[in-house]
């Protein structure tokens, strides 16, 4: 009888236990736009969204990118903690997961940040544009350093319907600035 009470406590004990992905999955640090995310290794802030159709990357000779979808282009500052590290960066809108693109021959935020110095730029991505505006389900911006195992991942998290939301038919885009911090 004994027996079977503990084949019994530890079935349903087993139920329970996280997978052995989740056991070395990444901590999330939320923040929420305007707010200053800080993990172990990276720090970020949302500084703002802008959403349109066009992107043009400023420049001696402008050049006019059309999207595919939508352009989300997220405004923001980054600087990592302890050691030069590239980060990785996922925009999260519902169920869906996109990169930043490629497609402008150039990845605004995406280098290596050092320690101590501040780079102000943005994340831009193309997505369809039936998952951006009003009524579309939340963004989320996730970043995290190395591969994420046992370590912070910041999660900002991006209202739709949110004021701060630029909406226009085309985007300006400026070159990165590095600050000190």
């Amino acid at each position: 009888m004994a027996t079977a009470v503990v084949i019994a406590a530890g079935a349903a004990l087993w139920q329970y236990l996280p997978t052995p992905d989740d056991v070395y999955g990444p901590f999330d640090v939320t923040a929420g736009m305007a707010q200053q995310a800080a993990g172990r290794a990276i720090q970020a802030e949302v500084t703002g969204v802008r959403t349109g159709s066009r992107i043009r990357k400023i420049q001696t000779t402008p050049v006019l990118a059309e999207a595919v979808g939508i352009w989300v282009v997220i405004d923001g500052e980054a600087m990592t903690t302890r050691t030069v590290e590239v980060p990785n960066v996922e925009l999260s809108i519902g169920s869906d997961i996109y990169v930043p693109t490629d497609r402008l021959g150039f990845l605004p935020l995406v280098g290596a940040l050092n320690p101590g110095i501040t780079v102000r730029s943005s994340w831009i991505f193309d997505v369809p544009a039936a998952l951006v505006g009003p009524g579309a389900p939340p963004m989320s911006l996730r970043i995290w350093v190395g591969d994420g195992r046992m370590d912070s991942r910041l999660v900002i998290e991006i209202p739709q319907h949110d004021s701060r939301i630029s909406r226009s038919a085309t985007i300006d885009f400026e070159r990165a600035e590095l600050t000190g911090s």
